[in-house]
């Protein structure tokens, strides 16, 4: 009873040295086990008297932490099997797998993070019909011009060749038809606005006469249906083709129409796009002057004069006398009083080269 009471005291030491962690680690025993794994201890512990307590501290860690390695692999097996499990479940009910898996995610607190799908690009058919659904003509065509005039003829042939280019762009694939369409939608709201200021004129002279009371106001609301419809074409197609040999002719036209809206800042950042991008582009020339044109009313004097030198520098383009005046009038402005009176002379000359020849 004596030795029995010393081994049962021996084991209880080992567990204190171990620490309170790894007893609660330690799996259940039963009492046989208990007594026969004491014996067994009581034994060893009396053919090595002289071992150090290190090893048997030692010896106890490496049991604890093997029976952790397999509680772990234990439960990974189980969470494979309850993946199965739930794979089949989802085979048979749906629902039922969506919830289980719901309750997988609470217990665990795993959530899987939503991935942004990426948008798939436009077709070509969705290209071609987004371009004819923008590209309609309006149903109620005007006639601004009265019959038998040569404006009258000029306006039945823009029309009509508007409806012929809507035609062939349904049944097209051309690029360059949306391009074509778009100016022809240009030139006739400047057929229109010409129409409403002869109109204007008119009203104005017998205004001054004092035929007709009430001073006459202009209304260029006709032109914008036009013009937005260019402005729609123009922009889907720089935005869906950006490196389309046809650039500068799209921000070309752009400016225009943002220009003739009365979008003056947009219609800028066109017209400078076209200069930085397309230097040596056919409507290079045109966009100097208009940008030249739009410092010069913001009384932005210096950029005025910057965009009117590059005109005004050639005598052989089409706006060089008219440069050269508008020139004049920004180093007039600046205190350039000098230069301005030479600019001023070199514009008469050219003047009077033009009356000689």
């Amino acid at each position: 009873m004596d030795i029995r009471m010393c081994k049962v005291s021996l084991v209880f030491i080992s567990l204190a040295l171990t620490g309170i962690g790894a007893a609660t680690a330690a799996p259940f025993v039963t009492p046989e086990v208990f007594v026969v794994q004491n014996a067994t201890l009581a034994e060893g512990e009396k053919e090595g008297e002289g071992e150090p307590k290190e090893k048997a501290e030692a010896d106890v860690k490496a049991e604890v932490e093997s029976d952790t390695k397999r509680e772990s692999e234990a439960e990974v097996v189980a969470e494979a099997e309850s993946d199965t499990e739930m794979e089949g479940q989802a085979e048979r009910d749906p629902a039922a797998s969506r919830s289980s898996r719901r309750k997988k995610v609470r217990k665990f607190g795993v959530k899987k993070k939503r991935t942004a799908v990426p948008k798939a690009r436009m077709t070509i058919k969705k290209i071609q019909r987004q371009a004819i659904k923008i590209a309609e003509p309006p149903r109620q065509v005007r006639q601004y011009f009265e019959a038998g005039t040569d404006e009258a003829e000029l306006e039945s042939v823009i029309n009509q060749e508007i409806n012929q280019l809507f035609s062939l762009l349904k049944t097209s694939k051309r690029r360059d038809l949306r391009l074509r369409l778009g100016s022809l939608y240009i030139e006739k709201a400047r057929l229109i606005e010409y129409r409403l200021y002869e109109r204007y004129d008119q009203q104005m002279a017998l205004y001054k006469e004092k035929k007709i009371k009430g001073k006459p106001r202009i209304n260029l609301k006709p032109t914008y249906v036009y013009i937005n419809k260019a402005i729609k074409l123009f922009e889907t197609y720089r935005q869906q083709f950006p490196r389309d040999k046809n650039m500068d002719q799209v921000l070309f036209f752009l400016g225009v129409s943002y220009f003739k809206r009365g979008q003056l800042e947009t219609g800028r950042q066109r017209y400078e796009s076209l200069v930085k991008r397309f230097p040596r582009s056919e409507y290079i020339h045109d966009v100097n002057f208009e940008l030249g044109e739009y410092y010069f009313n913001k009384s932005n004097w210096k950029k005025a004069i910057f965009y009117y030198r590059k005109i005004a520098t050639n005598r052989k383009l089409r706006l060089y006398s008219f440069a050269l005046y508008k020139l004049a009038w920004c180093r007039f402005k600046i205190g350039q009083t000098k230069r301005a009176i030479a600019n001023l002379e070199a514009v008469i000359r050219e003047g009077a080269r033009h009356k000689t020849s």
